[in-house]
């Protein structure tokens, strides 16, 4: 399997690892990428609905991942690794609109759902 080039790589010490070096953190940000190219394709009469929620949902999982990264006790992280988990499924939810209103077709909505 070759290795994938990350988004973003934690400049910090070898070893000291912080959120940004989380997997789900790293698949998150390519989500976030993904969407964002995406909703540059919507048509301009989406530029104030779907195309800012699903970009906003999109950046909620990750800035909900380093949250719950930073928190001190165990359950106040579970609680923002739950938020993130949600505006995950908010953004696919989008992205189901966006195939039902055909601004996206089956091959490429495929492409996100993998």
């Amino acid at each position: 399997m070759s290795e994938k080039r990350l988004l973003y790589q934690s400049p910090g010490e070898k070893g000291k690892s912080g959120f940004e070096d989380l997997e789900c953190y790293q698949l998150a940000l390519e989500v976030m990428k993904n969407i964002h190219e995406f909703s540059k394709t919507l048509p301009p009469d989406e530029k104030y609905d779907l195309y800012t929620q699903i970009r906003r949902s999109a950046k909620g999982v990750t800035g909900n991942i380093g949250e719950a990264y930073g928190r001190f006790h165990f359950l106040d992280s579970l609680h923002f690794y739950s938020i993130a988990r949600g505006e995950l499924n908010e953004t696919l939810a989008h992205l189901i609109d966006a195939r039902v209103l055909n601004y996206i077709d089956q091959p490429g909505f495929g492409l996100f759902t993998k």
